[in-house]
């Protein structure tokens, strides 16, 4: 027998502790992400949140959608967040992920939006008609020598060439951090940076003061939740289970940049940092604090030296591929947000990097 079944969030939590659940070879969400859903500050208990497609006791297919918030003309509204989307590998092909999706686009009153998604699952996405772009980041992706060998055998180089990559990219790129942390740019006059593991008050307050102006409304009550509810844990005694999305990683952290000119706080930035990668995600600052961001950003790398970084607020990214060192390469980055309803961006309202689960990934 097939069945699609629906789990609203009021429902999740039981759910994620049923024998439904761990009778499941594959399973459609973590306890992580389970536990956010259910925290989320624009869900709602009716919320559809789970769609499942299952075919006797075979999971063959699932959705998860979570709850976000729009300002738009001058009036909110709540739509969709699609999110996690697989299709078991035997069944791929025949319409399945599609099906899920119009079965979520009618429970949300056809109002959807998707970002942040694999070329496959966004190809499942487009391919339903529903979707069109709503709008595109135009970033950069910036890397030190590091991350030359994984790119190459992600590339399909085979022979001997992978391993003196390996060699060269080592040498070098010893040598490479030796400049970068003996060159540090040039701090702009007045301005000192504080890290922070959360945004404190100050930074929350800042959030809801600068959300009105952006087009996803993040402000401290969404941050506060980002950050008690991360769907990524770092604790090796999460129990390890068939889920097709990571939800472990050893190397992950999520930080806060506040940003001061002659000891006043002027504002603060988010980036992560997972397995190599460092991302920025939400910018709370005015247009005059932007060089400082970039300065911090430039330093901060040259010392640390990660994989590489992708930033997609466009003007802080012009300013750093202005000032390339001490990244190896610099090159255009780009991610869509699509939705299924037609709006009009304000130019004066901003979308953040970390709209959308890229904060959470």
């Amino acid at each position: 027998m097939e069945q699609v079944i629906r789990i609203r969030l009021g429902e999740l939590k039981a759910f994620v502790e049923s024998r439904l659940f761990q009778s499941l070879d594959v399973k459609p969400i973590s306890f992580q992400r389970a536990l956010s859903y259910v925290h989320n500050p624009n869900g709602k208990p009716e919320d559809i949140v789970l769609y499942m497609f299952i075919q006797g006791e075979t999971l063959v297919a699932f959705r998860t959608v979570w709850a976000g918030k729009l300002k738009n003309d001058n009036r909110e509204f709540r739509f969709g967040w699609c999110s996690g989307s697989w299709v078991a590998p035997a069944f791929r092909g025949k319409g399945m992920s599609v099906r899920l999706l119009r079965e979520a686009y009618a429970d949300w009153h056809q109002k959807l939006i998707f970002t942040n998604y694999s070329p496959g699952g966004q190809s499942a996405n487009l391919s339903s008609g529903l979707f069109v772009p709503l709008y595109t980041h135009k970033g950069i992706r910036a890397y030190f020598l590091s991350a030359f060998p994984a790119i190459l055998a992600r590339r399909g180089t085979r022979g001997f060439l992978l391993p003196v990559a390996k060699v060269l990219a080592s040498i070098l790129g010893s040598f490479w951090k030796l400049i970068g942390r003996l060159s540090s740019p040039v701090s702009p006059a007045g301005y000192t940076f504080e890290v922070l593991n959360t945004p404190d008050q100050e930074c929350l307050a800042i959030a809801d003061g600068i959300s009105e102006t952006t087009v996803f409304g993040r402000g401290s009550a969404e941050l506060e939740w980002i950050f008690r509810y991360p769907w990524v844990t770092s604790d090796p005694l999460v129990p390890d289970f068939s889920y097709p999305f990571s939800s472990y990683s050893g190397e992950f952290s999520l930080k806060v940049v506040k940003i001061k000119e002659n000891s006043m706080t002027t504002g603060f930035f988010i980036f992560s940092e997972r397995e190599g990668h460092l991302k920025s995600h939400h910018f709370y600052l005015s247009s005059r604090d932007f060089l400082a961001a970039a300065f911090w950003i430039r330093a901060y790398c040259g010392k640390n030296q990660p994989d590489f970084v992708t930033i997609l607020h466009p003007e802080i990214s012009r300013e750093v591929r202005k000032h390339w060192f001490p990244f190896f390469y610099v090159k255009g980055y780009g991610q869509t947000i699509y939705s299924t309803f037609h709006m009009s961006l304000s130019a004066d309202q901003a979308i953040q990097d970390g709209d959308g689960d890229y904060i959470f990934t």
